[in-house]
């Protein structure tokens, strides 16, 4: 299975206020490679983003800005299979930041960690990250951009791994979930309305 799995945290509600970014590569079912980086969103920090992440402006004030961040970024994400846990926000962090800096959008197909949790566990009483980490005793310092990258990628990786499945592309479809993707000019979002191809239930119930 190859993918690479994002987060971000931001300083404050808007979207384009990235200052930190986490990401995990995966290759044939193996975390390779892990990348993690403070940005400088140049924008104000809300003090219950702060309360949440523990970041604050002055850890940024040597950090890259988004835009100098992101020819790295982009050579880690571009045409790849993305996964994030609840991913409409992160896409949408990518999306704002980079209209924030008028730049085009490079082609990503991506997943979502937190839809495919539904499809998986569907008798869980909670799908934050969090949740599904303890669950599955994965360790997570939650809102550490790394941390949850790390995490959503094993969640995935151990879905696919009870579901018998060896690339994103299949766990997808055996799942019942619909890809998203960001493009030039536009972006389609990640669904999981479609039935499982499949009706056996997962192992973990077993």
């Amino acid at each position: 299975m190859n993918f690479t799995a994002l987060d971000f945290e931001t300083a404050n509600r808007s979207r384009s206020s990235v200052c930190s970014v986490g990401v995990v590569e995966v290759t044939n079912g193996i975390i390779t490679n892990e990348y993690y980086s403070l940005i400088n969103p140049v924008q104000r920090f809300d003090s219950i983003n702060c309360s949440i992440h523990g970041i604050y402006e002055k850890d940024v004030q040597s950090a890259p800005t988004f835009s100098e961040y992101w020819p790295a970024l982009k050579e880690q994400l571009e045409n790849k299979v993305v996964i994030a846990h609840n991913a409409s926000f992160d896409m949408g962090v990518l999306r704002a930041s980079l209209d924030a800096m008028y730049g085009s959008y490079p082609t990503i197909d991506y997943g979502c960690s937190y839809i495919l949790a539904k499809k998986a566990f569907p008798s869980l009483h909670s799908y934050r990250l969090s949740s599904i980490a303890d669950m599955l005793n994965i360790p997570l310092k939650h809102h550490q951009a790394l941390d949850d990258a790390r995490a959503s990628a094993k969640i995935v990786l151990e879905i696919g791994s009870r579901e018998e499945v060896t690339t994103i592309e299949e766990l997808h479809n055996k799942m019942g979930v619909t890809s998203g993707r960001i493009y030039p000019g536009g972006y389609r979002a990640a669904s999981g309305a479609r039935k499982r191809v499949s009706t056996k239930r997962s192992s973990f119930y077993r």
